[in-house]
């Protein structure tokens, strides 16, 4: 069955969407799922033919989209987040990309018997990584210290440079005269580098003094950025090939780094776009694949992967961490994180056209061969990388603790049962009696303003996996969920209700209906510390048999207020604006009351 191009358009974009969300609820690698849905309605099924779709336009829009990718993948890194491992990163995308594509070269020729041409033009594919399959990663293991910083920014940035490499390859491959491959690379690394560069470093510039000099309004921010990042994409690309990667990652590295404007709006947007894109992207490239492309792997094939994984990433991080900081452990872990994403697989489509329309043989074997490391090198990272975490003590423990935001009499309260019970707790405030009092309570506590970048980055939050906003100002309360939202997520932050707002009787209804409010309906941060001031406590109230928040507050007496759960395996489950939370035996019910209820002190005594 042949659909229209319309047809086609959406299919590609309800299929991504689809692997992508149950790519979440089933915690299985994302790709795998947008590729195996591109493998089914393409060679399988035959209903979706990308290059008829799109024509001419196909190869240009997977260009320009991978170009937003690395721009949205370059705003995640900030310099500061490598502090004292830089030296490592800039090794890592050069030294150990070098050492890379030469056993990725020898294994090619070698192993899987190709032309010396096309082993170099696919040893230079395979070198780059990318932000869409090393994040991912990272946000699953959470590994401490400053490897994940540097994996991240190797992942990022080692793709514009391996796309340089690759076009060196290429143009060297179909240059006849040997002689003047030379003059060629550098004549094109300059101009390339330059150009992108240059442009990218211009384009951030002109957004930056667009938002903070007010040059354009807050709704139209967004829409001027993505004309910037197109701008700078192709203004590079006229000027030397692939300069638009380039461009794109500098931009969105310069963006993260300055401090001149906010961006965070546009971090939110084109995070969203990029989701879209990679979505897009893994469908099409896969569709693009024929039967017999697949057919032809073969255990060749096979062996060249495990050479990649098992040889040339040890190398190359053992060539680039020499005289480093990092520790032994860390170095191992380096070694077992080096997926390939989608940068690999659009820069092989593009050049296996080029080098068919150059009539080089065996052209028609790149594209399974890097498909084939795509998928080998995200199943091997994926199940390996964490085990690698846990055995070299690197990776943090389960994000179950809470950061609150306040350290007011209540809130200490809350955080020291929760801590009791075995619960990482962080507070942030500015009052230095607060903090002090945190001290005396041996509680975790951060002089400063939640809101400040320098208080947010001087936070561990090794475990930490929600945020509780709780101090009496509601619009510090809702800026810093908002913050909050990128790290967390939406469903792991919650507010308290201020006094102020509720008295006013103004409430915005959409914000009611998006933000998770804390310990039932109308419970104001005034009247849980007015509860704390006049004696009340927060208490654990073990569970025994399944039973309802409801029935517990009906023994424990009417003025007892649930404020959360601890589930038996550790989770921590805050009480919402409704009250209610199912309990299971073995849970564990935190509640601020009058004084010990017979229940508690049954609990108590039992312990």
């Amino acid at each position: 069955m042949n659909l229209d191009a319309p047809a086609q358009l959406a299919l590609i974009l309800i299929l991504g969407g689809l692997a992508q969300w149950i790519a979440w609820r089933s915690r299985v690698p994302s790709i795998l799922l947008l590729l195996a849905s591109g493998l089914i309605v393409g060679p399988v099924l035959g209903l979706l033919t990308p290059d008829e779709a799109l024509g001419g336009a196909l190869l240009p829009v997977v260009s320009l989209a991978v170009g937003f990718i690395l721009f949205d993948g370059g705003m995640e890194l900030t310099f500061r987040e490598i502090r004292g491992a830089s030296g490592v990163v800039w090794r890592l995308v050069t030294i150990g990309l070098l050492v890379t594509w030469i056993v990725a070269l020898i294994a090619s020729r070698y192993v899987l018997d190709l032309s010396l041409g096309l082993s170099m033009l696919v040893a230079a594919i395979v070198v780059v990584s990318g932000p869409t399959v090393v994040g991912p990663l990272l946000r699953y293991i959470r590994p401490s210290g400053v490897v994940g910083s540097v994996l991240k920014w190797e992942g990022i940035v080692i793709d514009p440079i391996g796309v340089l490499l690759t076009l060196l390859v290429f143009e060297v491959v179909l240059q006849r005269d040997l002689g003047k491959a030379p003059l060629l690379i550098l004549e094109t690394t300059l101009i390339t580098v330059s150009a992108g560069v240059g442009l990218g470093l211009a384009a951030a510039w002109l957004l930056v003094e667009s938002v903070r000099r007010f040059w354009v309004p807050d709704h139209l921010q967004n829409a001027v950025a993505l004309v910037l990042v197109v701008g700078a994409f192709a203004g590079s690309n006229a000027i030397a090939h692939e300069a638009g990667l380039f461009a794109t990652t500098v931009m969105g590295i310069a963006l993260a780094n300055q401090r001149r404007a906010d961006i965070h709006g546009l971090q939110e947007f084109s995070e969203s776009i990029r989701v879209i894109l990679l979505s897009a992207l893994f469908v099409v490239l896969a569709a693009r694949l024929r039967v017999d492309d697949i057919r032809m792997l073969g255990w060749r094939e096979l062996f060249f992967l495990l050479i990649l994984v098992f040889v040339a990433r040890p190398l190359s991080v053992l060539a680039s961490v020499m005289r480093s900081k990092l520790s032994q452990h860390e170095r191992g872990f380096l070694m077992c994180v080096m997926p390939r994403g989608i940068v690999a697989a659009a820069v092989s489509s593009v050049f296996a056209i080029r080098l068919q329309e150059a009539n080089v043989a065996g052209a028609e074997t790149l594209v399974p061969i890097v498909f084939m490391v795509i998928i080998g090198t995200v199943v091997i990272y994926s199940i390996g990388a964490p085990v690698a975490a846990r055995k070299f003590g690197l990776a943090e423990p389960s994000a179950r603790g809470v950061l609150f935001a306040g350290a007011g009499f209540w809130t200490r309260l809350l955080a020291i049962e929760l801590q009791r019970l075995g619960v990482r707790v962080v507070l942030v405030d500015t009052s230095h009696p607060h903090v002090t009092a945190c001290q005396f309570d041996r509680l975790e506590c951060v002089e400063g303003s939640v809101l400040s970048e320098q208080t947010i980055d001087d936070l561990d939050l090794a475990g930490i996996g929600r945020l509780l906003a709780c101090t009496p100002n509601p619009w510090i309360n809702a800026l810093a969920a908002k913050r909050f939202e990128r790290i967390f997520g939406k469903a792991e932050v919650f507010r308290v209700r201020s006094a102020a707002s509720e008295s006013s009787g103004q409430r915005d209804e959409t914000a009611e209906r998006q933000t998770r409010w804390l310990f039932g309906e109308g419970v104001t941060e005034t009247q849980l510390e007015q509860r704390a001031e006049e004696g009340q406590r927060v208490h654990a109230v073990p569970i025994e048999e399944a039973a309802s928040t409801a029935t517990v507050i009906q023994r424990l007496g009417a003025e007892a207020l649930p404020m959360m759960v601890v589930s038996k395996e550790g989770k921590v489950l805050p009480i919402t604006a409704d009250g209610r939370r199912d309990l299971s035996p073995g849970d564990t019910l935190l509640v601020m009351s009058p004084a010990l209820m017979p229940l508690v002190d049954e609990a108590i005594q039992q312990r």
